[in-house]
């Protein structure tokens, strides 16, 4: 394989992000789990090994795929759904096609059934419209929809009889031909069936399903062929308006041959991604040093994209629909609303008459992204979501690596991963801004540590204030991390390089400052993140009846408090209560700590948290007394992960941890000094074993 510059996995991508083979442009179909695992293999293949097909035959192929793409004809039966159960408009709206007169596109008529998608209902992911959760409001999985599917057919035979079904357990439809209808599945019954002559030419099928108060929404509306084989419609092509006999014989040719060039681009990929495991196998037994730890971290990304994929195949084609009630239904109803209409996610309200945000913000656009890219289902979101955590694992061994060398890192790998499927695993599968936050702040501190070498320079500041800023925007408490931070990367940098930190906070801050703009346009009104800061920490700190309550500005401490009602109360309790306050604050640091039973009595307590933070303080103090490391990062440096650990955990012992999820991420950047402390254990273990002296050696 010939070695590729940096445009050709981009080439290679752009093809495989225009699947016309089977779907077409015009169609606007997502990425599919499979396109999605080439795209993963044509990334990982060119970082490792830097080699790949030749990309002029790729440009080319790409070339032809668009300019024969308006030779390609409609397929499939434009689907319109409706959220009641008697087709009454309005049109529910899909992220998949943009079409005012339809929903989506379906080009099978199954769902619900093995191996068929489920009926594709995400417009009921609407915390505005179906948020129901409470006694006596409708069951979320069995609210009412309807839908038509409205699809032609040409038939080359002359006129000869064809047998048409419908299958259902609980709903009820009919199928329409040329304008009559043929087949009607009454309510009760599962399968309906009837025979009609099919003449030649162009035969137009109108099929309507409905669901009132049912659980079960499998469906299936198909043909019996002369063999006696079921086959559902949509099988055999389906055009959404009749065409020319040449319009659809130069769209079979084109969708034809793209499918063999696919076919070829694949089989060159596939070789290329095998010769490039291989050698990274063959590298990582054979050689030692640096060689042999870039080989194993290749392969490790290379098993995280494997795992994160079969995580995720699973889901794709299944309706998830999220809890009433519940952060994550809000999430998606957000990331719709940005799709629908726009980056500034005014929920159909009109700018300046909109409410600045109130839940961390980042995470409803990287949920769009997602659907953007893969549809309305959850596969890319558990995909990403899923690779993510895996990659942050990875980040947190290299940052033990780094400290402390690596037998840390391996130890922190090998502990992160146990963790991963005990404890972090769950994650993936939720939407909770968790799972973009905790990768990006590793990503953060990675960069902050990797700054610190000899050859780092202004693009690594940019990396930084990049990661910094979207990590702040998906908690925005991590700015308490900031100063810090910044003080220790002071010392730790020789004084021509400070200037860096400059540029990596002017990045930090114009990227921190998209959300005080959007704020401030949607509400007239400056936000510089979001708002519910003010209540998360009213939650955590509610003060006692006792205390004195004074109007706003009566104090001046006050003044500046005087737009936060659910901030000022706070201040009041802390002022005229410190000692029940303090009090507080030490019953809420002892939960975040393991301990849950002082703040939530009968909650007990958790060995294995008391156990992880133990252990990373005895490693942190080994890492700052660290000699082997010492020469190639400063003190400062070693401290700057745990700087960042500790106001997490701060912020949030501040405000109300009535969650695990919500000091996650504090645990998980301790992780590599629990593999330091680790490593020194194993290590003391090692030389006493081979001298039988349990006093430490010297090192250089």
């Amino acid at each position: 394989m010939t070695r590729t510059t940096w445009w050709g996995p981009l080439l290679w991508t752009a093809y495989s992000l225009i699947p016309i083979a089977g779907w077409g442009l015009l169609d606007g179909v997502p990425l599919g789990p499979a396109e999605a695992v080439v795209v993963a293999a044509i990334w990982w293949t060119w970082g490792w090994s830097r080699r790949l097909g030749t990309a002029w035959p790729v440009a080319a192929c790409l070339v032809l795929k668009v300019a024969s793409s308006w030779l390609l004809v409609p397929q499939g039966f434009s689907a319109s759904y409706f959220a009641n159960s008697e087709f009454t408009a309005p049109i529910e709206r899909s992220l998949e096609h943009h079409e005012t007169d339809a929903t989506r596109v379906d080009r099978r008529l199954a769902f619900g059934r093995p191996g068929a998608p489920d009926l594709p209902l995400y417009f009921f992911n609407d915390v505005g419209r179906f948020n129901f959760y409470q006694g006596g409001e409708p069951h979320r999985a069995r609210l009412p929809f309807s839908v038509v599917w409205d699809g032609y057919v040409w038939v080359e035979e002359g006129e000869r009889a064809r047998t048409f079904y419908l299958k259902a357990t609980a709903l009820d439809g009919s199928l329409e031909l040329d304008g009559a209808r043929l087949v009607t599945l009454a309510p009760g019954e599962q399968t309906a069936t009837a025979t009609a002559l099919y003449a030649k030419g162009w035969r137009h099928l109108v099929v309507r399903a409905a669901g009132r108060d049912q659980m079960a929404r499998d469906f299936e509306a198909g043909s019996i062929d002369a063999s006696g084989s079921e086959r559902p419609l949509g099988s055999a092509p389906v055009y959404r308006s009749p065409v020319s006999r040449r319009a659809m014989q130069l769209d079979g040719v084109v969708r034809a041959a793209s499918m063999a060039i696919d076919l070829v681009l694949v089989a060159i990929l596939g070789w290329a991604t095998l010769t490039a495991l291989s050698a990274a196998v063959r590298q990582a037994w054979c050689r030692r040093g640096d060689e042999q730890r870039h080989a194993m971290f290749a392969l490790a990304i290379a098993a995280a994209i494997a795992e994160a994929a079969r995580f995720a195949w699973p889901v794709a084609g299944r309706l998830i629909l999220q809890a009433g009630g519940d952060d994550p239904l809000t999430y998606q109803t957000y990331a719709r609303d940005i799709v629908f209409n726009g980056p500034l996610m005014l929920m159909g309200g009109v700018a300046g008459q909109v409410e600045a945000y109130y839940y961390q913000p980042l995470y409803a656009y990287i949920l769009a992204a997602t659907h953007l890219l893969f549809g309305e289902g959850l596969f890319g979101a558990f995909l990403l979501q899923r690779l993510a955590m895996g990659l942050a694992i990875l980040g947190l061994s290299w940052m033990a690596h780094r400290l402390d060398g690596p037998r840390a890192g391996v130890l922190t790998a090998l502990i992160g991963t146990g963790l991963f499927f005990l404890w972090v695993d769950r994650w993936a599968a939720e939407l909770w801004t968790e799972t973009v936050f905790v990768p990006l702040v590793v990503a953060w501190a990675c960069v902050l540590l990797r700054s610190l070498d000899a050859g780092a320079g202004w693009r690594m500041a940019v990396v930084a204030g990049l990661a910094g800023g979207l990590a702040v925007l998906g908690r925005s408490t991590l700015l308490l991390a900031v100063p810090p931070v910044m003080v220790l990367m002071w010392f730790a940098l020789p004084p021509a390089r400070r200037r860096g930190l400059l540029l990596m906070l002017a990045v930090m801050a114009a990227v921190v400052s998209l959300a005080t703009v959007r704020n401030f346009i949607v509400s007239g009104t400056v936000v510089p993140i979001t708002t519910s800061f003010g209540v998360n920490l009213y939650l955590g700190n509610e003060p006692p009846r006792a205390v004195p309550q004074h109007p706003a500005g009566e104090h001046a401490l006050d003044r500046w408090l005087a737009g936060s009602e659910r901030s000022r109360p706070v201040i009041e309790f802390a002022r005229h209560a410190p000692r029940e306050f303090l009090a507080n604050l030490w019953r809420k640091c002892q939960y975040a700590f393991g301990y849950f039973d002082p703040f939530v009595p009968g909650a007990g307590w958790s060995m294995v948290l008391m156990v992880w933070w133990l252990t990373a303080a005895a490693g942190f103090l080994v890492a700052l007394r660290s000699p082997r490391r010492a020469a190639a990062l400063p003190i400062a440096a070693r401290a700057v992960p745990m700087a960042i650990a500790a106001t997490m955990f701060a912020a949030i012992i501040a405000i109300f941890p009535h969650h695990t999820r919500l000091y996650l991420p504090g645990y998980l950047m301790l992780l590599p000094f629990v593999g330091i402390a680790l490593a020194r254990v194993i290590g003391l273990g090692l030389r006493t074993a081979a001298t039988g002296d349990a006093s430490p050696t010297p090192t250089a």
